[in-house]
């Protein structure tokens, strides 16, 4: 069963529990650095109306090295079809954040480790797409992933490597173009830019982007 106790890792990682004051501080470098369009959308005030929800950001050590689990949604599904991102999802009724994480993770990669220890939490992020506001919950474990992997709303789970999360040059700042409609018509357009992961055929980005860099920030003493 999960549990809140510290963990030591061999790599430079301390608990995320006391990390609130640095999180908040890398957090908002990041955004003014390099998102654009987040005030208001991943940073700004969030809407009274957004839906709580969690995802689970697993350190799996596979004998050798440290690994980050993540999905790859559908093209079928409504919101963030093919995008790469962390299992998680909605708060149930009675739910917390990491009961919610823990659950979600089970749900769409069919394993839940017997040696799960939770190290703590990033930053909560609204996530302007889908309106909710996420709470990534940071956790550890050393068995072996053996994944079955639920059709509807997983199409592949990746392993990415700290390795590579730490490898700056997999690091790009990208720009974006977006409609504007009215009345369900196209009238402008505009442009964003936006830092993201390049990890082989996979670009990751958005949320789960903005997440994985502030794990790299504080990961280090």
């Amino acid at each position: 069963m999960p549990t809140n106790q510290p963990v030591e890792l061999p790599l430079p990682v301390q608990p995320m529990t006391r990390l609130g004051e640095q999180r908040s501080r890398t957090r908002s470098a990041y955004n003014q650095a390099s998102v654009g369009l987040a005030y208001g959308r991943h940073a700004g005030p969030v809407p009274g109306d957004a839906r709580q929800a969690a995802v689970l950001i697993m350190l799996a050590w596979d004998g050798a090295q440290w690994n980050l689990p993540l999905t790859k949604r559908p093209t079928s599904l409504r919101h963030h079809g093919g995008q790469i991102c962390f299992p998680g999802g909605r708060l149930e009724a009675g739910e917390s954040a990491v009961e919610a994480a823990v659950r979600e993770f089970d749900e769409e990669l069919g394993i839940v480790p017997d040696d799960l220890q939770i190290l703590g939490r990033l930053s909560t992020m609204h996530v302007y797409a889908s309106h909710n506001v996420v709470t990534p919950i940071v956790a550890t474990t050393r068995q072996t992933m053996q994944f079955r992997l639920d059709p509807v709303e997983v199409a592949q789970a990746i392993m990415l490597p700290w390795d590579a999360l730490t490898d700056e040059s997999r690091w790009t700042m990208r720009s974006m173009q977006r409609p504007i409609f009215r009345n369900r018509e196209v009238v402008d357009s505009f442009t964003f830019r936006y830092r993201a992961l390049q990890f082989g055929e996979h670009l990751i980005w958005g949320a789960t982007a903005m997440m994985l860099a502030e794990l790299c920030q504080v990961g280090y003493r």
